[in-house]
């Protein structure tokens, strides 16, 4: 009797990845759409509870959403600028995904690859 084995292969991850134009469709995930509305119409409110969330794919489009509002010129308080520039460093790992990939990532990699 010969036995056979099979290698485990990774659990595809859970959840909402951080990207755009995503899967052979090149469909934005649904927080990138929220995020580029919470954009437009500069609803901080809802970046900064991003911002603090515990899901670090929420956390990094807040991030970049807080980044580009910054660079638009709005004032953002200094509280939530610190917490930004923490996850602008973070080498928390972040599901990302463009095109067919799907992959994990640092948070501050994932926002150098999609920050416009």
């Amino acid at each position: 009797m010969s036995s056979v084995c099979y290698a485990q292969l990774p659990d595809f991850p859970k959840g909402q990845p951080y990207g755009k134009h995503c899967g052979i469709a090149g469909i934005d995930p649904e927080p990138r759409v929220t995020t580029e509305q919470m954009i437009q119409f500069r609803d901080t409110a809802a970046i900064f509870n991003w911002l603090h969330d515990t899901d670090a794919v929420y956390q990094t489009y807040a991030t970049e959403a807080v980044i580009r509002l910054q660079k638009a010129g709005m004032v953002i308080p200094q509280q939530e600028l610190m917490v930004t520039e923490k996850l602008r460093r973070s080498k928390r790992m972040v599901h990302t995904c463009s095109g067919c990939t799907h992959f994990e990532v640092p948070i501050k990699d994932a926002l150098e690859m999609f920050l416009d």
